[in-house]
């Protein structure tokens, strides 16, 4: 070891929630990061009859276009990585819509789990409505 210390190893973990184990593994470059990693793994992997997520790093348009060429759904976290994204969400998903989505089956689902020692709750609003994202055709 030189230069005062070891550098972590980065690794890209693909996990399956349902059978609880890790489906495929990517190591991270030094000078890289994880979301071509990811789309990487993705494009190699059979995902049929899945439902994708990601973290907010990931909610990228080439992870979202990966993932339909594969033919398959995603639920990519959003937070404030994607500004224009994030703002007309939040502009389209106000009271009154989530009010009218909670009311149409299929449209809402909420969930509650204990997760690492905590309890969480999840709400989950569902439309196909994309007229209001101005960058819908990217």
């Amino acid at each position: 070891m030189s230069g005062g210390g070891a550098r972590a190893l980065q690794t890209l973990n693909v996990y399956s929630n349902d059978y609880r184990i890790c489906l495929a593994q990517k190591f991270i470059g030094e000078k890289t990061n994880e979301v071509p990693a990811a789309q990487e793994a993705l494009r190699i992997m059979d995902i049929k009859g899945t439902i994708i997520t990601a973290d907010a790093m990931n909610c990228q348009k080439d992870t979202a276009a990966v993932i339909m060429d594969g033919k398959e759904d995603y639920a990519l976290a959003l937070k404030g990585n994607q500004p224009l994204f994030y703002n007309e969400v939040r502009g389209y998903f106000d009271d009154r819509c989530r009010e009218t989505l909670r009311k149409k089956e299929g449209c809402y689902k909420k969930t509650a789990e204990a997760e690492h020692g905590a309890a969480v709750a999840r709400e989950y609003y569902i439309t196909e409505d994309t007229g209001w994202y101005s960058e819908k055709n990217e």
